[in-house]
């Protein structure tokens, strides 16, 4: 069974917000790119904890490579997203 976190509307809206801002970051570098949840935190309120956690499941569900560094319980996190397209089997 896999779960499903439930979010508030603010934090929903601050997960959309981080995401654009993340892909748009992606795609700016050319397909890798780095953060630190304090960074994103200031330019999307409402970002918690768990949401940014969520946020890097995502990304490594999506086929990114999640390279994370310190403690996001000191808020400086750091948060490498390197596309690496997965290998389909035939």
């Amino acid at each position: 069974m896999v779960y499903i976190p439930t979010f508030t509307p603010e934090e929903l809206r601050a997960k959309d917000a981080a995401e654009q801002l993340m892909d748009a970051a992606l795609e700016a570098s050319g397909g890798a790119s780095n953060f630190t949840f304090g960074q994103v935190q200031a330019k999307t309120p409402g970002l918690t904890q768990r949401v940014w956690r969520a946020l890097i499941n995502a990304y490594e569900e999506a086929g990114y490579h999640v390279k994370v560094q310190g403690s996001i319980v000191h808020d400086y996190e750091i948060v490498w997203l390197r596309y690496t397209p997965r290998v389909q089997k035939r």
